[in-house]
């Protein structure tokens, strides 16, 4: 049973938010001088040294060198891992978008805004599967040497897990992405963990079932489905933030400044529209691209339940 009961507008939000700006790197005229300002020399090239500080696993430690500005940052919202999101696929979604956006996560896995988890709807599974070990090549910077990545890669060879790895003439064991199928972040231990978990679903239930299973915050969330059949009851089920229809990593400066200040906002901007709305007492913003089905989303959004709304599935 679905419930369209609203709730009245939550005031609850900080005044001002302090963004926090990433590092801004200078470069000497000389061009022997590195980013730090010191020389670079031939024997520093060719005799290489360097300092690996070691856990007690034997695992090398690793620290993101490069701030970034995650959601968080943005909008003050409390968050225990990096950025991670959550994708949500439909049949009627728009599968080459999705992909894009998720084949540039699963290169750069501890990038920011990563995608972390992927719903799947079961009748384009295959074809989802088939897409991504086709777009494989071997991970971008030095994902592949992160320690959490290789623990993943060192668990994931003690259990029966189904993977995407991939293609072995194509890409190197050692440093090729990886997507696991039917099983949680959680399973592989600590967050960030390198990889991708894909879920399948058949129905609304069993997507939020699923989403509810890997126990973890995501920040933003995006659902790619054209033709919005479920996407409210889902939308009310997910407790992110920020989240994306059929669209993902968005500017979202435009609606910033009235998210600080609690304040009901709509606005269309460079082809996008924006909403802040009211959803199980959490405020959330809500953006998707201007089209003509636009106000058949706009309707949507606003039907999605306020309380909650679906017997045996509450949080």
């Amino acid at each position: 049973m679905i419930s369209t009961e609203s709730s009245e507008e939550s005031s609850t939000i900080p005044s001002r938010v302090t963004i926090h700006s990433c590092e801004t790197l200078t470069w000497s005229s000389d061009k022997t001088l590195g980013k730090s300002g010191i020389r670079i020399t031939p024997d520093m090239v060719h005799n290489l040294q360097y300092d690996i500080q070691l856990d007690n696993d034997g695992y090398e430690t690793w620290q993101a060198t490069t701030p970034y500005q995650s959601l968080s940052s943005i909008l003050h919202v409390s968050v225990t891992a990096k950025s991670p999101q959550l994708m949500a696929l439909f049949a009627d979604g728009d599968i080459n978008s999705a992909m894009r956006i998720l084949l540039e996560s699963l290169h750069a896995p501890f990038g920011p805004n990563a995608v972390a988890t992927i719903l799947v709807e079961r009748s384009i599974a295959d074809d989802v599967k088939a897409r991504i070990q086709l777009g494989m090549h071997c991970l971008l910077g030095d994902s592949a040497y992160n320690n959490h990545y290789m623990r993943t890669v060192d668990k994931l060879q003690l259990v029966d897990f189904e993977t995407i790895m991939g293609d072995p003439e194509k890409v190197q064991a050692s440093v090729t992405p990886i997507v696991v199928i039917g099983h949680t972040q959680n399973e592989l231990g600590t967050w960030p963990s390198g990889v991708i978990t894909m879920h399948t679903f058949g129905c609304l239930a069993e997507a939020i079932a699923a989403y509810r299973s890997e126990e973890m915050f995501f920040e933003a969330v995006s659902i790619w489905n054209e033709t919005m059949d479920g996407v409210h009851e889902l939308l009310a089920a997910i407790s992110s933030t920020l989240l994306y229809i059929n669209c993902c990593n968005v500017d979202i400066e435009p609606i910033r400044d009235a998210y600080e200040s609690s304040k009901k906002t709509v606005l269309v901007w460079k082809g996008l529209h924006y909403k802040i709305v009211e959803l199980m007492g959490k405020r959330k913003i809500i953006v998707f691209p201007v089209g003509k089905d636009i106000k058949k989303l706009i309707q949507l959004v606003d039907k999605a339940p306020k309380k909650r709304y679906i017997d045996g599935l509450n949080p």
